[in-house]
């Protein structure tokens, strides 16, 4: 696993130790869908200095956070009649 340095000038997350020297590079976790294995979204993680996971394929519990919250807003979005698409938004 790779890790970054950073000095004692530094903002340091609250879940690193006191005096830590090194903490992790910041990695996108994504499915391995089309619109996610482009040559395009592999650079830009990179030119940010993170770098770019694939979720097992078929293991649902990968993802399983954000397609959580995906369904949790589809049943609050869903409670509610919006006839108009900015009462949605303000409600967002």
């Amino acid at each position: 696993m790779k890790y970054l340095r950073f000095s004692s000038n530094s903002p340091t997350p609250a879940w690193c130790p006191k005096g830590s020297s090194f903490r992790h590079r910041p990695r996108l976790l994504s499915d391995n869908g089309n619109a996610y294995v482009s040559e395009e979204l592999r650079k830009d993680p990179q030119s940010k200095g993170m770098t770019q996971t694939h979720g097992a394929q078929y293991h649902p519990m990968t993802q399983e956070k954000i397609e959580r919250y995906h369904r949790s807003m589809k049943n609050e979005i869903n409670l509610q009649k919006y006839y108009l698409p900015w009462e949605l938004e303000q409600e967002m």
